[in-house]
């Protein structure tokens, strides 16, 4: 089932039409939808996107509800509502839609495709790498008139099993401290240029970027405009290029609580990069605490 040999994080919406019926392949719906607040210091909350899956959804999906399912439990009174989920969580998880060891997944969001490449990390990170994304996601699915849908199935219980976190692949504030005076490690910002530059209207606690960090916004970046799509690893390359990211580096990517940062790592993966990283609660954390060094604009 592996869509191409040289590119298996990939799989466009011609694939998975012809591929559709296949009893080993899983198809799961990981959409949220950011909603901006007033909220100084939080541009945006977290929205689950299950009504819009249970209105229309590409057949045999199932649903990952990332906040309330695929995120740990948020202590009382802390920002860090979407943190990596703990190894059985992610078990029960999965198993309960369906998930086999031997499956292939693929992965969509009606939004934006971060979602999918978070669900996508989390589960590499656990030691299942035969998912993959849905290139331009459900907007590009039903922009061609493909089948749609508004039943859910119930799927029988998977034999998923998690493998020990990686945490290599998951940074913490003193990895990214480390980081930031090191030649063998780059730091790469995801957010929007003007988020990077400190000039956006809301910023997650303070304005600017983490000390060294280069930007390489997802959304201006490695996405089409038009298409949603993503840009080809060959363009990819060069962007990466310009930062100065040469795969000898560690690469830590980070953004505003570990989401869009796994767009980053997906692509540099997909290039080949060995040792990605994504700081997960990111500018979250990062941002509210003055300890933590930071350029400002």
């Amino acid at each position: 089932m592996n869509p191409k040999k040289n590119d298996p994080g990939l799989v466009t919406t011609q694939w998975l039409a012809r591929n559709l019926s296949n009893p080993d392949l899983r198809i799961y719906d990981c959409s949220v939808i950011l909603q901006p607040t007033n909220e100084p210091g939080q541009p945006f909350a977290a929205v689950s996107g299950r009504r819009a899956f249970e209105q229309a959804h590409i057949p045999r999906a199932q649903f990952l509800d990332v906040p309330g399912e695929l995120s740990a439990p948020t202590p009382p009174g802390s920002r860090l509502t979407l943190s990596f989920p703990e190894r059985t969580q992610l078990e029960e998880v999965m198993r309960a839609k369906g998930l086999n060891q031997d499956n292939m997944a693929v992965l969509y969001s009606t939004s934006a495709s971060m979602w999918a490449t978070r669900v996508w990390w989390i589960l590499r990170a656990y030691g299942f790498t035969n998912a993959a994304v849905l290139d331009g996601g459900f907007p590009k699915w039903s922009v061609e008139r493909r089948e749609t849908t508004g039943t859910v199935e119930s799927p029988p219980v998977g034999d998923f099993v998690a493998a020990p976190r990686n945490d290599d692949m998951v940074a913490t504030r003193e990895d990214v401290l480390c980081a930031i005076d090191s030649d063998s490690s780059a730091i790469i910002d995801s957010l929007s240029c003007a988020m990077y530059r400190g000039r956006a209207d809301n910023y997650y606690g303070r304005p600017g970027h983490i000390k060294s960090a280069k930007n390489v916004s997802v959304v201006e970046e490695l996405h089409d405009s038009d298409t949603n799509c993503f840009i080809s690893l060959a363009a990819a390359q060069r962007i990466y290029d310009e930062r100065g990211l040469d795969k000898s580096r560690t690469v830590i990517s980070y953004c505003g609580g570990g989401i869009a940062a796994t767009v980053n790592a997906f692509m540099l993966t997909r290039l080949g990069y060995e040792n990605v990283a994504i700081y997960d609660n990111s500018m979250n954390e990062w941002g509210f605490d003055e300890s933590l060094p930071m350029d400002a604009p």
